[in-house]
């Protein structure tokens, strides 16, 4: 296992673990840090992003390809659809694996996803006072 810089992660998965998150709130991307290994060159593998919608497991359409194994970790950022921000939902990594035998493992860090900000109400109040204000000085001026 070469993880000699950074060997910290918060999660392992191999084709006979998948990794299950907390829950998390789903905002406008979702993004996770990952470094990968393996003990022999793959032909092909892959590993999919999948979601509990409340009766069953699915995907996004996300998935990551590898080919040998990585140096250093790299971040994957995968765009929400607008149906799902907001959700609250549980995601699970799976890996599978074609071909020879390779025995991949992908370690994962910094799994999150980002929240558009929600304006404080008083913000809203503030906004909405400024176009009322903005529409009486402007009926103010067409009297005149």
């Amino acid at each position: 296992m070469n993880l000699t810089k950074e060997p910290t992660w918060d999660a392992i998965v191999t084709t006979s673990e998948d990794y299950l998150t907390s829950d998390l709130t789903l905002g406008n991307t979702f993004t996770f840090d990952y470094w990968w290994e393996m003990e022999t060159e793959p032909t092909d593998w892959n590993m999919d992003i999948l979601f509990f919608n409340g009766t069953e497991w699915e995907t996004f359409g996300w998935a990551l390809n590898f080919d040998g194994s990585s140096d250093e970790w790299q971040t994957a950022s995968y765009w929400v659809p607008p149906w799902a921000r907001g959700e609250n939902v549980q995601m699970m990594f799976s890996l599978l694996d074609w071909g020879q035998v390779t025995d991949p493992t992908v370690y994962l860090r910094n799994i999150g996803s980002n929240s558009a900000p929600v304006p404080e109400p008083s913000t809203i109040v503030l906004m909405g006072l400024g176009l009322v204000g903005l529409a009486g000085l402007g009926r103010k001026r067409m009297k005149r």
